[in-house]
This record gives structure tokens, sequence and C-alpha cells, in this order.
């Protein structure tokens, strides 16, 4: 359980590195992808090893599909090597409210 709870920490401060230092509010699963996601205010930042395509659907928890694109980018950050994929989608098309999305390899993580 301490190496879950210091991994999960390591990625949420990577997560904050990334992002610019923004909050995070809340963390729980998401269904669709099986990952963790840190809401901070209309921001979604996702820890998934789903590999999204450019055009590829991403279900938000509590929210319609969403259409999305994606872009595969090297990311040193994590104590396993992973690939991380940042995906850009609009949480309300009405509104055009982007997200970005970071989904890194849950494989070695728990949800708590």
């Amino acid at each position: 359980m301490k190496q879950i709870n210091e991994t999960v920490k390591f990625i949420e401060e990577k997560i904050l590195e990334i992002t610019g230092g923004l909050p995070i509010a809340v963390v729980e699963q998401v269904r669709e992808t099986d990952a963790i996601v840190i809401y901070e205010g209309k921001h979604l930042y996702a820890i998934s090893n789903q590999k999204l395509e450019g055009g590829s659907v991403v279900s938000v928890s509590g929210t319609s599909q969403v259409p999305a694109k994606a872009e595969t980018i090297e990311m040193g950050l994590l104590p396993f090597n992973h690939n991380a994929v940042v995906v850009e989608a609009v949480l309300d098309p009405k509104q055009a409210e982007f997200i970005k999305t970071i989904l890194i390899a849950k494989n070695y993580i728990q949800l708590i």
C-alpha cells in the first residue's frame, strides 16, 4: 500500500509539473478507460495504459463520449519506462470547453 501511495504521489507531482502546477481536486475511476482521473476545475488528467490514436473517442465519467485527438509523446518521468499520451478533447461541444488529458501507464498503479 505504501508503494502504491508513493507511486500515485510521484505521478501526481509530475502531472502538476507538466500542467504548470494546477491543484488536484478529485481522484476517481473511469470505467471505460480503467483510469485514474484527476479533476481540476474543467481540466481533466487521466492515468491509463490505453493508447489512443487521432480521432479516437474518449469516454469521461459523468459525460457522454467526446471526440478527441491524441498524440503519443516520450516521457521519461515514471519509475517504469512508458510513453504517455496527451489527449485534447472537447468536454462540452456546445461550449467548446477543451480538456487536456495525460494518459500514463496504469498497469503499475492500483486504485486506493
